[in-house]
């Protein structure tokens, strides 16, 4: 039995789904009276449900289950309004108590979601708008009609005014529309603006989205955690994207520029090469870039702090675009795993400490970063590709170290991946 079923046969009164409806929503938007919420509120939590800010959610294993319940009160409708909310709503096929707003409250509802927002307006109540008009052409006469006891008279004309035109609604059309409610109770009209232009630019600042990072040896298993996140998050409504940003692959493979740098210096020494007198026993050990880098820890810092500029770039480039956009960035290895093969291979003995530092406060700082550790010898039984085990032994041991410093949050990759899923789902979920 779904989630929707159980809480239809569980309630004894009318429970307003003011979201999709089931089954086709993602996830259910109550609305209950005070009895039936405080019923629901009681099982959820029986039901290991967590709550933040009228959000219920539960994380078991990769998977999530999640509800927004909102008590009728914190609507702030007269009890006309109210009751002709419950009493004029309608059915949802297949339910007894979970009903469905009429069209012309579902106007004033989107109308107040879209004030209480950043000004988008998706796509899903775009269409929500449409079929409510299709099921009743004079659905926005009534709600004009209702706008004045909704206190939503301007957030109803923002709501029309992006619908027909494609857009959204301005910071200062929801500030207005705010002022009426909810900051227009025992206010001056003023000072209620005031407040709902503070509010509004709150909303456009949450469009920044927020970067999480997965980091750790080849075979650690971050990829899969990473995916599950994004998976998790998904459901819950928040848009996510999923990048890479590998040393290797980013930066020191596909970066041209590294080659236009380094061909001086790689020219000048093959001269020098050619140029060294002979013993007669053969050539002598070559005078390669490399070699010179183990020679010279001048050589190697300077060399280091180009990579390192670059693949702060790299990451930088990779990952700010989709933080403007609003997105959960997820990003399969970041700084940390930079930091330990940098070290790899430019000089275990050598900390790097002002090359990994720029890297550091040149790249997006992540909400949460996350150090996925198991013992070499995991690592190697699950992924024996690039890496010996000697490599990954070395490896171990600078992220361990690196990690330290960095800040990173330490996970027992051994773990079985269904409880580390919940686990980090979680404290994600309750940092955004």
């Amino acid at each position: 039995m779904g989630m929707a079923e159980s809480i239809d046969r569980l309630v004894g009164a009318p429970v307003l789904v003011f979201g999709s409806p089931p089954p086709g929503g993602r996830d259910l938007d109550l609305l209950a009276r005070p009895d039936e919420e405080r019923v629901l509120a009681e099982w959820l939590a029986g039901q290991g449900f967590l709550e933040r800010g009228g959000e219920w959610v539960r994380f078991r294993e990769c998977r999530v289950a999640s509800l927004d319940l909102a008590p009728l009160s914190t609507w702030g409708l007269p009890e006309a309004a109210a009751s002709a909310l419950f009493e004029e709503a309608r059915a949802i096929p297949g339910f007894e108590r979970l009903v469905r707003p009429a069209p012309r409250h579902l106007l004033l509802i989107l109308a107040r979601r879209l004030a209480e927002g950043d000004g988008r307006m998706p796509y899903k109540h775009r269409k929500r708008i449409a079929d409510a008009l299709a099921e009743d052409p004079s659905a926005w006469e009534g709600a004009r009609a209702s706008a004045p006891e909704w206190r939503a008279s301007r957030a109803l004309a923002s709501l029309d005014r992006a619908y027909h035109s494609g857009g959204g609604a301005s910071r200062l059309a929801r500030a207005s529309a705010l002022a009426e409610w909810p900051f227009g109770q025992g206010r001056t009209r003023r000072r209620a603006l005031v407040r709902g232009w503070q509010a509004a630019r709150r909303a456009d600042r949450r469009r920044h989205g927020q970067l999480i990072t997965f980091s750790g040896l080849d075979g650690a298993g971050k990829s899969s955690q990473a995916e599950a996140l994004r998976e998790t998050l998904e459901q819950l409504g928040w848009e996510t994207t999923m990048q890479w940003v590998r040393l290797e692959w980013t930066t020191l493979w596909e970066n041209r520029w590294l080659g236009v740098i380094g061909w001086p210096a790689r020219a000048s020494l093959g001269l020098l090469s050619r140029a060294r007198p002979s013993d007669g026993e053969g050539p002598g050990p070559g005078l390669t870039p490399t070699a010179v880098r183990e020679r010279s820890g001048f050589v190697a810092n300077v060399w280091v702090t180009i990579v390192a500029l670059a693949h702060a770039s790299a990451q930088r480039r990779e990952v700010r675009p989709h933080l403007r956009r609003g997105a959960v960035v997820i990003c399969d290895r970041y700084t940390l795993d930079a930091a330990a093969h940098l070290r790899f291979r430019y000089g275990e003995r050598r900390p790097f400490r002002f090359q990994i530092g720029l890297v550091r406060r040149l790249s997006p700082r992540p909400l949460r970063g996350y150090f996925v550790d198991v013992p070499p010898e995991t690592a190697y039984a699950r992924k024996a590709e690039q890496y010996s085990l000697d490599d990954l032994t070395r490896q171990a041991e600078l992220y361990r170290e690196e990690s330290a410093r960095l800040g990173a949050h330490k996970i027992d990759g051994e773990r079985p991946r269904e409880d580390l899923c919940a686990e980090i789902a979680e404290d994600v979920w309750r940092a955004l």
